[in-house]
């Protein structure tokens, strides 16, 4: 299953070193690169706080299925993650009831100006 990232939120993943042996290793000095399979849909970009580096993932669509992002670094092997972007199922909207079963009113006094 690829990884769902909600339209309306940019989400920041914490990027680790290891070896092949899965034991914690350090970053070295250059920082590593972010490739979005489709940089339109899909933003990559990395962040630094001190001593971790983090993607972060910024949907620039409302949703778009099976996008890729690559991240590289000098003398490791690449790391890739799917993503699909998708509606937030939380999103809270105002809606307009114009019902007019559910609509009330009050009275007032007629406007004085005639109109456009």
């Amino acid at each position: 299953m690829n990884f769902q990232v909600y339209n309306d939120k940019v989400y920041i993943l914490p990027l680790k070193c290891q070896s092949a042996s899965g034991a914690p290793g350090a970053w070295g000095p250059r920082e590593p690169t972010p490739v979005s399979g489709n940089p339109n849909s899909l933003g990559a970009t990395i962040r630094w706080v001190d001593p971790n580096y983090f993607l972060v993932l910024t949907p620039k669509v409302q949703t778009s299925p099976g996008l890729s992002v690559s991240v590289s670094y000098v003398g490791m092997a690449s790391a890739n993650i799917a993503v699909d972007i998708i509606p937030d199922p939380n999103l809270i909207s105002v809606i307009i009831d114009s019902n007019p079963a559910n609509v009330t009113s009050e009275a007032q006094n007629v406007p004085t100006a005639p109109g456009p």
